[in-house]
């Protein structure tokens, strides 16, 4: 589908779904949305140029620069999603191609009919599009760090001892690590999508004429700074979900080592009974205790206190709390 923005006065109009090479006569901002073969013929005869989603990569071609790049989204099933974005520089109009609805795309949509007045060029028009998607790759940055936010209060809430009341930490703590991996897979993929939105704000920045356009270029610089800050926002993001993936193994290592603290006291406990059932429970010839008149409740109290010294003997030694 192509939508077309026109300049008109002090507004921008549109065209959507566009039919004709006619209709693009004067179009400021094209924006392309999954094209089909016809559509990409209309914009071949309207701008003489080819339609391709590449991988991340800049060139020139003629007088028309083609930057593409990749935008980091979450899928309904929460996974990592990079989508193309694709932004040529023509002289006379500013194209974007894309293969689904792109949220920063979607918003600048509308600011453009709103503030006309700061998109006069096909260069400011694209400078708003940068802007935009600096924005949306910022709020999500954002989001994700209140969600570590929370996820960090809720390890530090962790029980680290076992019989605190709490059932099903191991388990919990499993699904929190796979949770902060998908983050870090996130985070991960969202620096690449950074990097190479610097690179394409610093191609845009030498297209742009520092005398002539001095005060585009000073918004460009601002953008340029922007993006430099969201990449150290993401790598600040990054060490915090490492940090808690180690947190979260700590907590786990100790609740483990615990269960093995406990089953390795219980055997040395129930140790001495076991000794004590096992002698009398031999099949030798002479026993006198079986002749005995109080021989049954003397193995038993034997027996008893056998598995109680030993438990008494490791609790004041604090061993098992």
């Amino acid at each position: 589908m192509i939508t077309a923005f026109f300049k008109d006065g002090e507004t921008f109009r549109f065209i959507r779904e566009v039919q004709t090479v006619e209709e693009l006569h004067e179009a400021m901002w094209i924006d392309v949305l999954r094209p089909t073969p016809e559509e990409k013929d209309i914009l071949r005869s309207a701008l003489g140029i080819e339609l391709t989603l590449q991988h991340p990569t800049i060139y020139h071609e003629d007088d028309t620069l083609f930057m593409t790049m990749g935008l980091v989204s979450k899928d309904e099933e929460n996974n990592t999603r990079v989508n193309k974005l694709t932004f040529i520089l023509h002289e006379e109009c500013v194209v974007t191609l894309h293969e689904i609805e792109l949220m920063p795309v979607a918003v600048f949509a509308q600011r453009i009919r709103r503030k006309a007045h700061l998109y006069g060029t096909p260069q400011k028009i694209l400078w708003g599009l940068l802007f935009s998607l600096s924005e949306t790759v910022a709020d999500r940055v954002e989001a994700v760090g209140t969600d570590l936010e929370q996820l960090s209060h809720n390890i530090a809430e962790m029980p680290t001892e076992l019989g605190t009341g709490k059932t099903g930490t191991m388990t919990e703590i499993s699904e929190l690590l796979a949770e902060l991996s998908r983050y870090e897979d996130f985070i991960s993929q969202s620096g690449e999508s950074v990097l190479q939105l610097a690179r394409v704000v610093r191609y845009f920045n030498a297209e742009v004429d520092g005398f002539a356009e001095a005060e585009l270029q000073a918004r460009v610089n601002e953008l340029a700074a922007d993006v430099a800050g969201i990449k150290d926002h993401l790598a600040f993001e990054h060490d915090k979900v490492r940090y808690l993936q180690q947190a979260s193994m700590g907590i786990l290592n100790m609740q483990q080592n615990q269960i093995v603290k406990v089953f390795t006291i219980l055997t040395a406990v129930f140790l001495p009974p076991t000794l004590v059932g096992t002698m009398y429970g031999m099949n030798f010839a002479y026993m006198p205790e079986l002749s005995w008149k109080w021989g049954f409740p003397v193995t038993i109290l034997l027996t008893f206190l056998s598995a109680i010294l030993p438990l008494i003997y490791i609790k004041k030694k604090r061993w098992l709390r």
